[in-house]
């Protein structure tokens, strides 16, 4: 299938005199999307796929099954989320009239908004009204909203998995209607397998830092994963099988041991993040997010063709540390399973500080994995980081110091 590739988005992995493991490096994404330069690259994709007769559905969470999306014969895009309260379960009311304004005049900077023709977005149970409503308001494009169930008991939450399966089969049939391509179980089957292995394929590259001797950087793989979402998935698939030939050709034990304080990333994940922490002298190596890895941990069985809702309620409501679930059970044990796994030495918790459940999260969680694992967190004000770059900077340098003897 024609198209742009993934190389076209500049993600690289660490040559360490290895030349196998190129991927060329020149464009960042900007927050958890692109700068404005990046969005000639979007526009080329976009272009493509209408050149196929194919409508393009965006989306900003990564918790909006875009296995309908592509059951229902459209393009998903995924757009750049911007850490507000409506964006991780505020109240509803002016939070989403601001968050609605913020996501528009994101996108504003570098893509025209006409080449939209829906947007899917995501809130809290019973507040699709007025989240629905606030984008309205902000986008010409057509709504469909999503509602994510609190889930309050791991794996026993009936209630929660009954009310997620009906939302999912009702954004099925609006999307359906839309495109006037019904979603029938063949073609969501197919979408979830193609779906799957993409997501196998990058769970396999941000397992990679694991080892003390890694030919690719978590960042990098977290830059390839937001510019393949642009991409037509069959092109991601694709490119991502190469890059896993080019991994698999390097001999690990010739690469040198990275010494560097290991830091896991948790809550919002952004570019000026990325930079500050280059900038530390340290090296990410996993993330506690649903923006990066967290949703392609579990490895979830195809029910087959009789039950794909199933699959995605298994998928996307028992597998992402949604901070508006609040299911903190699981998302302790994740978290602590994920930072034993990386031998981790510090972790950094990254988003708004002015959203008071928020920060009572972080610091539970923070705790938790200080008590259990020695691990000590640090919070950074995600709104503090474009306007006080050197005291963050610093902050974060000083943490590091602190955790720099516990290499091993």
């Amino acid at each position: 299938m024609a198209g742009p590739a993934i190389e076209d988005y500049g993600v690289v992995a660490k040559n360490d005199d290895n030349p196998a493991v190129i991927m060329n490096a020149n464009k960042i994404h900007r927050r958890q999307g692109f700068k404005s330069k990046d969005f000639d690259n979007i526009l080329n994709n976009i272009q493509h796929a209408r050149q196929l007769g194919l409508k393009v559905t965006g989306y900003f969470c990564p918790l909006v099954t875009e296995e309908l999306i592509l059951a229902s014969g459209m393009f998903p895009l995924r757009l750049p989320l911007i850490p507000t309260g409506s964006s991780i379960g505020e109240k509803p009311g002016k939070c989403w009239q601001a968050c609605s304004v913020q996501h528009k005049t994101n996108l504003a900077e570098g893509l025209d908004l006409n080449v939209l023709d829906s947007l899917i977005i995501t809130c809290p149970e019973n507040d699709s009204y007025t989240a629905t409503h606030c984008f309205k308001e902000c986008f010409d494009q057509s709504i469909f909203t999503l509602e994510l169930p609190r889930v309050n008991r791991y794996r026993s939450d009936y209630k929660a998995t009954a009310k997620f399966r009906h939302n999912l089969k009702m954004l099925a049939k609006n999307l359906g209607q839309f495109n006037r391509q019904p979603i029938n179980i063949i073609n969501l089957s197919k979408a979830i397998t193609q779906s799957d292995k993409i997501k196998e394929l990058l769970r396999g590259l941000y397992e990679y830092p694991i080892r003390g001797r890694s030919p690719v950087e978590w960042q990098d793989v977290f830059k390839l994963q937001q510019a393949g979402y642009s991409l037509e998935r069959p092109v991601f698939k694709r490119n991502l099988l190469e890059h896993q030939d080019k991994l698999a050709q390097i001999n690990l034990m010739g690469l040198p041991v990275d010494a560097k304080p290991r830091l896991m990333l948790a809550g919002f994940i952004s570019n000026e993040l990325l930079e500050l922490v280059k900038g530390s002298n340290a090296v990410i190596v996993t993330d506690y997010s649903c923006s990066g890895s967290m949703l392609l941990r579990k490895r979830v069985p195809v029910f087959g063709f009789p039950a794909p809702f199933d699959y995605l309620v298994e998928r996307y409501l028992y597998n992402a540390p949604c901070l508006y679930m609040e299911d903190y059970t699981a998302q302790k044990y994740r978290m602590i399973t994920t930072a034993r796994r990386y031998n981790v030495h510090g972790l950094v918790f990254y988003g708004p500080q002015e959203y008071k459940p928020l920060m009572k999260s972080y610091e539970a969680l923070g705790d938790a994995l200080y008590h259990e694992l020695a691990i000590p967190p640090v919070f950074i004000d995600s709104s503090l980081v474009y306007t006080n770059t050197s005291d963050i900077q610093e902050r974060l340098n000083n943490f590091i110091d602190i955790i720099g003897g516990r290499i091993g």
